[in-house]
């Protein structure tokens, strides 16, 4: 069996099963979310084109906040499940009925014995009439139910039952199966997008506070500098709550616990409540965060706490803390609590997708231990594996940092071979390519480019479409290297189109070829969305009619409503600026097998990303600027005055001859 028809077919199952009964299912189907989850994930694993599966892509993105939707918003969702399933598979498949009309039939059977156990027990009873007449009368109210019963109609709703679907999935538990995690926090949470013990185990902390090395508060303060982020130790002198022009806070202050008098003042904002009872007068108490000084005085605003002891030394003083991005409703402690108890509940469930030998082969730590090292450090921990930790360069951050990138290696690797797999017309190598060029061009290519123009040529010889990155510095000759393909690929009798992002530079890049090519016959045109509407119909009947070698333009190439020939090589400029998408539907457009496709950018990517995040393409690069181009010098001039010197300067140059632009940026 096809193997996204396999995985569809799984997922169709907990659809089915959340729609019966006019979708009451979905309030007794457990983990709903991750079964939806897990099952469009494997099918998008199982798809060699993400093409196919592009609906089910976008869909997967909405399943992500799918535990936090409303019953009416979920029954929307599971609806549109079933419809891109039925797309993959078509009908429900006879043996997937099956199953879920026997759980159905045994829920039914099970509410039935229940019923007629309630019903032997009321015999049992002896109870008012008056009192079974007004409960029979009063309906019975699902809180989940988008709708109301009406009032004077007789209940008939189904009593409550064992779920139809129960998924043992420890991640898939609400956040609320943590303690100390209620309604009003999980609501808090679930606008960030925390719904699950999984989502609380991928909140990685953002830095992480040595409460080992904090101060004593006279030492910290001895060294402290305006602005800047310390750690210190002090006794609790007073604590009260705040009230003045409508708003409250609460407010400590600190000292040396030697001489009663305040060093510094803190001040909780938005946190006030009991804050003498949190910080009783004589308390110990260590603090981080930035220090400020006003009128002579040091202050603190909103700071970590990283301990608080009533009595005695400071209770958590040899401890790394975790500090989390803050959530809005969450006390800070009450986010790391939960936090590392996702850790420690279910951090062994998660599915490492790289392989042991793999991560032991880079000298890299389980998932399991470096999740639960993140969230809950151990204090044995030295001062460079804290500032490692707070550097992002740990073992642990290497770790998860590792599985993504293995995970997009994967993907890539993937893509590539199906890529491979297509077929394009081999383009024949014209025997003259090289004299023409010399002919064309104003100018002789460098070395660099004339390699460039070598593997480009190659790869349009061969019979599996080209898939190239082309990596050059502005000024090194790339638009060189596309005519010598452009010029390759029409006297193969193919055409070609070259795709920029603006207008502009469609205009340089169909001046420049146009000028280029009108030695040589090329018969070039440029189309965008500001091409009139009647000449936009006949240069689309030129393409469509195979009249036209060379055709420029923007987005609008990849319309509809433009149509090749015999499309046989695409150029991409800036290729960062479109997407995937953008650049398949223009690979599409080929009439006869897959074009060859040559993409080109100025960014300068270092090779290893190079092959991480366009791993589907090859990679040339042009390390050559022409003659006499004078490396570019980048300064920075901020500020009132540095705009002003900037403004100054390209005066000065221009009194003296020379030619200045000014970027501006387009908000749109």
């Amino acid at each position: 069996m096809d193997p996204i028809r396999r995985a569809a077919l799984e997922l169709e199952r907990p659809l089915l099963l959340a729609a019966a009964d006019q979708f009451a299912g979905l309030a007794r189907v457990s983990g709903l979310g991750h079964a939806l989850r897990a099952g469009c994930d494997r099918i998008i694993a199982a798809a060699a084109d993400p093409r196919p599966v592009a609906a089910l892509i976008a869909w997967r993105r909405v399943l992500a906040g799918f535990d936090g939707l409303d019953r009416q918003a979920q029954t929307v969702e599971v609806a549109r499940g079933l419809r891109l399933v039925q797309t993959l598979v078509g009908a429900p498949s006879a043996a997937t009925v099956a199953r879920v009309e026997a759980d159905r039939e045994a829920d039914r059977v099970a509410a039935d014995r229940g019923a007629g156990d309630r019903v032997a027990a009321d015999r049992g009873a002896a109870e008012a009439p008056a009192a079974r007449s007004a409960r029979t009368a009063r309906p019975r109210r699902d809180p989940s139910s988008a709708a109301a019963p009406s009032p004077t109609a007789p209940s008939t709703a189904a009593p409550p039952t064992a779920p139809l679907l129960a998924i043992d999935d420890p991640l898939g538990a609400p956040t609320t199966s943590v303690k100390g995690i209620g309604p009003a926090l999980a609501a808090a949470l679930a606008v960030r997008g925390l719904t699950t013990i999984e989502d609380l185990l991928w909140l990685v902390p953002r830095r992480w506070l040595d409460a080992r090395s904090v101060l004593d508060v006279t030492a910290a303060l001895a060294v402290a500098v305006d602005g800047e982020r310390i750690g210190l130790r002090a006794t609790v002198v007073a604590s009260r709550t705040v009230r003045a022009r409508g708003r409250a806070w609460g407010e400590v202050r600190l000292g040396d616990g030697v001489v009663p008098r305040t060093l510094i003042v803190v001040r909780f904002f938005g946190v006030w409540a009991g804050i003498d009872r949190r910080f009783p007068v004589g308390a110990s108490c260590a603090l981080s965060g930035p220090i400020k000084q006003r009128a002579g005085q040091w202050e603190m605003a909103n700071p970590d706490v990283l301990a608080v002891a009533i009595a005695g030394e400071v209770g958590d003083a040899a401890a790394v803390i975790p500090r989390y991005p803050d959530v809005t409703g969450v006390p800070a402690a009450r986010l790391r609590t939960a936090c590392q108890t996702a850790a420690a509940r279910v951090a062994g469930h998660v599915d490492d997708g790289v392989p042991a030998a793999i991560a032991a082969r880079q000298g890299l730590p389980p998932l399991a231990d470096a999740l639960t090292a993140l969230h809950a450090p151990t204090p044995a921990l030295s001062t460079a594996e804290v500032e490692a930790l707070n550097a992002g360069t740990s073992p642990h951050h290497r770790r998860l940092a590792f599985a993504e990138l293995f995970a997009l290696g994967a993907v890539v690797g993937r893509r590539r071979r199906a890529r491979r797999a297509d077929h394009a017309n081999p383009l024949a190598p014209p025997a003259e390519l090289a004299a023409e060029l010399r002919r064309a061009l104003p100018f002789a290519l460098t070395g660099a480019q004339a390699r460039a123009i070598a593997e480009v040529c190659g790869d349009l010889a061969r019979s599996t479409p080209m898939n190239r990155l082309l990596q050059g510095d502005v000024g090194a000759g790339k638009t060189a290297v596309a005519f010598a393909a452009a010029l390759h690929a029409i006297r193969a009798g193919a055409q070609v189109a070259v795709m920029a992002p603006t207008e502009i530079l469609a205009e340089q890049h169909h001046a420049t070829f146009a000028r280029w090519g009108a030695a040589l016959g090329i018969r070039a045109t440029l189309l965008t969305a500001s091409t009139a509407r009647g000449v936009r119909a006949s240069v689309l009947a030129l393409i469509a009619g195979g009249q036209l070698d060379l055709v420029v333009g923007t987005h609008a190439l990849i319309a509809d409503a433009v149509g090749f020939a015999n499309l046989g090589l695409a150029v991409i400029d800036e290729q960062h600026r479109f997407g995937v998408a953008q650049r398949v539907r223009l690979r599409d457009k080929g009439a006869a097998g897959a074009p060859h496709l040559l993409v080109m950018t100025a960014t300068p990517i270092p090779r290893t990303l190079a092959l991480t995040a366009f791993g589907d393409l090859d990679a040339t690069v042009i390390d050559e600027l022409p003659p006499g181009r004078t490396p570019p010098r980048t300064e920075a001039l901020t500020g009132a005055k540095g705009r002003a010197a900037a403004y100054a300067r390209v005066i000065e140059r221009c009194r003296a001859g020379e030619r200045a632009f000014v970027v501006c940026p387009l908000v749109e």
